[in-house]
């Protein structure tokens, strides 16, 4: 499958595979993709654009903090599944082993991206909206209102009843699906 859309936009296949590969694994800089597929950090930036001009990937900048530090992710849910579970495993899948990956890791950042691009505009709307990383610290989503006050969220995927235990303010998929239809 990603080796017909990937070939029909790009000469370079081996390296825009290798590239996509990796924002599932954790590497999204440019100079920890680069260093991956040993490629000079200055040199990644041409294919980064290429994949996010035709829609493959998203620049991400935190909301805080310098633009400069981006980091880069595959925008499309089915060619994120697809480079995080099956492209790894394709030889167990081939041979019709059983795998067994980190599912609720994938699930948990999609989760993340669903409530901060569908979830917080129907609470927040029209307010300004993004992450914010530093080193290995991170805020799902930061919103900013026009009194200049901000709210801080981190979208979890992981048991309701313990983390409302730990005092937390939670929402479940029943609680979005009644946001969605009073919509």
């Amino acid at each position: 499958m990603e080796y017909f859309l990937l070939s029909q936009e790009f000469r370079e296949l081996k390296v825009y595979q290798s590239i996509l590969g990796l924002p599932p694994s954790g590497r999204t800089t440019p100079s920890e993709i680069a260093t991956a597929i040993e490629l000079d950090t200055r040199k990644i930036y041409p294919y980064l654009e290429s994949m996010i001009r035709l829609g493959f990937a998203l620049k991400e900048s935190s909301i805080v903090g310098s633009p400069k530090r981006s980091i880069y992710r595959i925008s499309d849910s089915l060619l994120d599944f697809w480079y995080t579970f099956v492209f790894p495993s394709r030889s167990f899948i081939e041979l019709s082993h059983p795998v067994t990956p980190a599912h609720m890791h994938f699930f948990g950042r999609r989760f993340e991206v669903f409530i901060r691009d569908e979830v917080i505009p129907l609470l927040y709307p029209g307010q300004d909206r993004g992450r914010w990383w530093h080193k290995e610290e991170e805020i799902d989503c930061i919103v900013f209102d026009s009194r200049n006050s901000s709210v801080y969220l981190q979208g979890v995927w992981r048991r309701r009843g313990r983390l409302m235990d730990e005092g937390y303010l939670v929402y479940d998929l029943c609680d979005i699906e009644k946001l969605y239809s009073d919509v």
